[in-house]
């Protein structure tokens, strides 16, 4: 588990590599974190630049599983289900505090659309895009196919092999949305995870701030049973 002292560990180095045998190595990397469970602080912002911020308990199961339930001075008042391809929210009574939470108006889908390209299969079959960077350099780029479309482009740092940005959008940058990932940390049996995830597009934005961190360790059952209140997403 990651606590306060997060990231003391430096990351691992990888020798130099071509970006087939770069991105096989982070593919079987990724492919061994089986479950996510994190303690997190949690800011969404809607297209207006208003936020909220909460505190929230993140978990997450490979394949396609998530749950992200939140709190207010005490109150839960967001809580996001994603499993089986469907998605469940559930907003507070309270009018004004749903408008501002409201998912058609924040993104809040975004978290898991985040997991699921730290998966390996993204990694299996992306390549690198020598036009856009030369190869060789600080940055890894490549593109492939995930979340339905073939456009899916990733920066990735040569050195530690880890993902630090993907976008998604036209070839003209216009309503592109991205996924920032920061902080990568080691944890206690040695894998490595981003304790900061930023996930933008002309919907808002949703920034997780991991405070705690444990990969592949045992998830309660009935963690992704959406609660009674909850509506299915469109």
């Amino acid at each position: 588990i990651i606590g306060g002292c997060a990231g003391v560990t430096p990351l691992p180095d990888y020798p130099a590599m071509s970006d087939a045998d770069a991105m096989r190595t982070i593919a079987d990397r990724q492919e061994a974190v089986r479950s996510v469970s994190a303690e997190c602080d949690l800011y969404l912002t809607d297209p207006q630049g208003q936020t909220v911020s909460l505190d929230g308990v993140l978990v997450a199961q490979t394949p396609g599983s998530l749950r992200l339930r939140a709190w207010k001075f005490g109150h839960a008042v967001f809580d996001l289900t994603l499993t089986g391809g469907k998605g469940w929210v559930m907003l507070p009574d309270n009018r004004q505090a749903s408008r501002k939470l409201d998912p058609a108006n924040i993104s809040a889908r975004r978290v898991g659309d985040a997991f699921e390209l730290l998966g390996p299969s993204y990694f299996r079959t992306a390549s690198s895009v020598n036009e856009v960077r030369p190869t060789g350099g600080p940055l890894l780029v490549v593109r492939g196919w995930a979340l339905g479309r073939d456009d899916v482009v990733c920066e990735i740092d040569r050195r530690t092999l880890t993902p630090r940005r993907f976008v998604m959008g036209t070839a003209d940058g216009t309503n592109a949305s991205e996924i920032k990932l920061d902080g990568w940390a080691v944890t206690q049996n040695g894998m490595v995870w981003p304790l900061r995830m930023s996930l933008a597009s002309p919907m808002g934005e949703v920034l997780v701030v991991i405070r705690s961190v444990e990969l592949n360790g045992d998830i309660p059952v009935g963690a992704f049973v959406a609660p009674k209140r909850a509506v299915e997403l469109p």
